[in-house]
């Protein structure tokens, strides 16, 4: 089943339903999934006045995950389940503000509950705006405040603190340079 821009044999078809599958080609005569969209423009538009504009995935009937705009407070959701004001697990505001477990980040990003990162040196994480300074982990013997790629106060796993060192304390409290 097809529906063409010209006549029953001729013309452009744009809608195109394979008997044999059952998938539905749109702006194709031959799609290999349930819907495929074809086209230089293939997007999709979801527009709604009253109500979320959603896309539900859902596994054997039951709703896993909806992603969309939430019509109570205008955001774009990704929740858990059917419904975008309940579970909600990504929140993005208008402005780009990114929330993880909150529905109102005040910051670009905002996350409620614990953050793991890791790096491929040794494991670790940065929180930095380059590689020269910020605060860094670089490893598992502790933290570290960096700047001018110089770790400037090192605080490791025993609890000994280093300050102007550059390398791991001996003692709980080490200091390189003089003290005013």
């Amino acid at each position: 089943f097809s529906i063409t821009d010209g006549s029953k044999n001729a013309g452009t078809r744009h809608f195109t339903v394979q008997n044999t599958t059952g998938n539905v080609g749109i702006g194709t005569t031959s799609p290999s999934s349930l819907l495929e969209l074809s086209g230089s423009t293939a997007e999709v538009l979801i527009n709604t006045t009253t109500s979320d504009g959603k896309l539900t995935f859902a596994d054997a009937g039951t709703d896993k995950w909806t992603l969309g705009r939430d019509n109570s407070d205008n955001h774009f959701k990704i929740a858990e389940g059917g419904a975008l004001e309940t579970n909600t697990r990504v929140t993005i505001l208008d402005g780009g503000n990114f929330g993880i477990a909150t529905d109102a980040p005040g910051e670009k990003l905002e996350v409620v509950g614990n953050i793991r990162a890791n790096v491929s040196n040794a494991g670790g994480f940065m929180i930095t705006g380059n590689a020269a300074s910020g605060l860094v982990r670089s490893n598992a013997t502790g933290v570290a405040l960096r700047t001018n790629t110089t770790d400037r106060l090192i605080i490791n796993s025993d609890g000994d603190v280093g300050i102007g060192t550059g390398i791991e304390p001996a003692e709980k409290l080490t200091v390189e340079g003089n003290i005013s």
